[in-house]
């Protein structure tokens, strides 16, 4: 998704944490939000990085393989 940060305007892209959080729970992270602010969900893009290069390599394969039988 993208959407603007709060604090500056800046126009960002993202994740949604409670979609992650659905199919791969270690990669989110619930804090506490500052003064009275409420808590929110953070995402570790460390933690999905190999996921999505691991399934770049499997499209690549799958690509390459229905190639052959073209």
């Amino acid at each position: 998704v993208t959407f603007d940060w709060k604090k500056d305007g800046k126009q960002s892209a993202g994740l949604i944490a409670q979609n992650v959080e659905k199919v791969f729970p270690r990669a989110v992270e619930e804090v506490e939000g500052l003064n009275d602010d409420p808590s929110y969900k953070t995402v570790d893009y460390n933690q999905i990085i190999g996921l999505l290069v691991e399934s770049v390599k499997e499209l690549k394969a799958e690509i390459e393989e229905l190639k052959k039988h073209k």
